[in-house]
C-alpha cells in the first residue's frame, strides 16, 4: 500500500480542475456558480413529506384472504404423493418448492454435502 496515494490522487485532481477553470470563460463560471448556489438551496431545504405515498391501517384488509391452492396427486417412485398447487401473480415466472424426505443413512453419508449441493444444479433437457 501507498501510505501517499490519497494525497497524489488530490494533487492531480486540483491540477485536473485549475486547467479546467482556466478554460472557463467568465460566463461559464457564473453559470457554475449560479448552479452550485441552487444546488445548495435544494439540498438545504427540507423535502415535503407530504410528497410521499403513505400506507396506514385503512390500507390493511380487515379479512385475511388465505389462498386456496389445488391438491392434485402425482406418481412419484410408484407412490401416490400430493401435490399442492397455488396460482399467484408472477408475470409468468414459475417458482416450485420440491420436498422430499431423505433416509437417514444418505444424511448420515459423508457424500452427503456433495448431494446437496448437487441437487440444485439438477436439471430437465435444456434448462437447468
Amino acid at each position: 500500500p501507498d501510505a501517499t496515494k490519497s494525497a497524489k490522487e488530490a494533487e492531480e485532481e486540483k491540477a485536473r480542475l485549475a486547467e479546467i477553470g482556466k478554460a472557463l470563460t467568465e460566463e461559464q463560471k457564473a453559470e457554475i456558480n449560479a448552479q452550485t448556489e441552487a444546488l445548495n438551496i435544494r439540498q438545504d431545504t427540507p423535502d415535503d413529506l407530504n410528497l410521499l405515498p403513505k400506507v396506514g391501517l385503512e390500507d390493511v384488509p380487515a379479512e385475511l384472504q388465505i389462498v386456496q391452492g389445488q391438491l392434485r396427486e402425482i406418481i412419484c417412485n410408484r407412490v401416490d404423493t400430493p401435490l399442492n398447487l397455488y396460482h399467484a401473480g408472477t408475470n409468468g415466472i414459475y417458482y416450485q418448492q420440491v420436498l422430499v424426505k431423505i433416509p437417514d443413512e444418505v444424511v448420515q453419508s459423508p457424500y452427503f454435502n456433495l448431494l446437496s449441493i448437487l441437487m440444485g444444479e439438477v436439471g430437465a433437457g435444456e434448462y437447468d
